[in-house]
């Protein structure tokens, strides 16, 4: 197989890798957009004593090879446990001048190489690591919390490729799977490309404190006037609505104005930069990732494949404007 290293010609950078590595538990398989990354000095041979991570190095070298711009700063974490016998993880955090953005890696044992991509464990679920991640505390949802398909939905109040998609998942979707079919909604605010969607997710959390049941209405409204809204009528249409709805209009105002549910909000947005999430809308169904607008038959595939499983005794495992990626020097 081939290997990379520091040194070698731009064309052979671009190389995407398969990587094998066996375990105690089964074969692990690095596949996808994945990138195995061998860390040794240049004309250097690989030594077998384990080294710590050089982080300056790691930072360096992905520079290099992703060809991301001076405009993009870029931190590491220490490496953590993953679910992956013999990987440690290491998530590596980009901010740029329009949003950030979150890109997970696995290093191993010895610390010299580096896997970007996925990682699956033959002998366990191959969404074993989103499974992991996700969580449905404080989210709304509607379909019965024992279906034998999940999907979860990372959203933006103000991204119009959500507002198409809910129309699927919250019509749709329930009439033809009313009892197979649970849909979970978290809040994935697009900053700085979106600038009123984190202030609408807020509020629609501050209007589940009042009536739960009165979030699917704002979420409808808020869709369904999305072209209408901007930062200078979302106050006067939130006042509106609670209105509408009867709720105490000043409690919303002040848990609104203290952002007394922000951390809600920041909570699922922390979830879903530790996915590797870049867009909205980003689904998963049962762990299975499905990014963008997914048309109602092929959302209807990967819903029936789930449930021909369930049913087999296994376990259930355009444009860019609704899109963060780091500036680079050339494109992907």
């Amino acid at each position: 197989m081939s290997t990379l290293k520091i040194g070698m010609s731009s064309k052979s950078w671009s190389r995407v890798l398969l990587s094998r590595a066996t375990s105690r538990l089964g074969v692990a398989v690095a596949v996808g957009q994945a990138l195995l990354f061998f860390f040794a000095g240049p004309g250097r041979m690989l030594a077998a004593d384990p080294q710590p991570l050089d982080k300056a190095h790691l930072l360096s070298y992905l520079r290099y090879t992703e060809g991301w711009t001076d405009s993009v700063e870029a931190a590491a974490d220490d490496p953590k446990p993953s679910p992956i016998p013999g990987f440690s993880e290491v998530d590596v955090h980009l901010t740029f001048p329009k949003g950030k953005l979150d890109r997970i890696y696995y290093l191993s044992a010895d610390g010299k190489t580096l896997v970007g991509g996925s990682l699956y464990d033959l002998g366990a679920s191959p969404f074993k690591i989103a499974l992991s991640k996700l969580t449905t505390a404080n989210a709304p949802s509607k379909g019965p919390e024992d279906a034998p398909v999940t999907i979860i939905v990372f959203s933006d109040f103000e991204c119009p490729f959500c507002r198409d998609e809910s129309k699927l998942l919250l019509e749709d979707i329930p009439k033809k799977y009313p009892k197979e079919v649970r849909i979970v909604f978290k809040d994935f605010p697009l900053e700085p490309v979106h600038t009123w969607a984190r202030k609408a997710a807020i509020s629609s959390h501050c209007i589940i404190d009042q009536n739960p049941a009165a979030y699917w209405a704002f979420h409808e409204t808020m869709y369904a006037h999305q072209g209408e809204i901007n930062d200078g009528n979302l106050d006067t249409r939130i006042q509106e609505f609670a209105t509408q709805q009867k709720l105490d209009t000043l409690r919303l105002t002040t848990c609104i104005q203290t952002k007394a549910t922000g951390g809600i909000v920041e909570k699922s947005e922390a979830e879903g930069h530790a996915l590797g999430i870049s867009q909205t809308p980003t689904l998963f169904i049962n762990g299975r990732l499905v990014t963008g607008a997914v048309p109602l038959d092929k959302l209807e595939m990967v819903i029936q494949w789930e449930l021909k499983r369930e049913a087999g005794g296994a376990k259930a495992g355009a444009d860019k404007c609704c899109e963060v990626s780091p500036p680079t020097v050339v494109k992907h």
